[in-house]
């Protein structure tokens, strides 16, 4: 959907936008392990945000409690580099609607 739809692309390059801009103030930090909590509470409140539905809030990735907006956020420090990964679901615009219908034929019964 990323690549098709525009909507979609959009939302996931928001996402990402988002996400790198609320990390930046990591920049320059000393690299410890509490650092990699910070970057996961960052990237879980930046991803709470946009999934808050609208029009309260931007609604760009979307889900349930069976299927969360987003998950699996994980930190990785390496030396100098500090990597965040995680995953979402943006929204997909509806662009088809299948219809099903099951038919039977009538019988029934007449008297006089």
């Amino acid at each position: 959907y990323n690549r098709v739809e525009m909507g979609t692309g959009f939302a996931t390059d928001y996402v990402a936008r988002n996400v790198r801009n609320a990390l930046a103030s990591l920049i320059g930090q000393k690299g410890t392990p509490a650092i990699l909590g910070r970057a996961v509470s960052i990237v879980e409140t930046t991803c709470k945000e946009l999934s808050r539905p609208a029009p309260l809030g931007p609604e760009v990735i979307t889900g349930d409690e069976d299927n969360p907006a987003y998950k699996n956020i994980t930190a990785e420090l390496d030396g100098d580099v500090l990597r965040v990964s995680f995953q979402c679901s943006p929204v997909v615009p509806v662009n088809y609607i299948p219809v099903g219908i099951s038919i039977v034929p009538y019988s029934g019964t007449a008297t006089v």
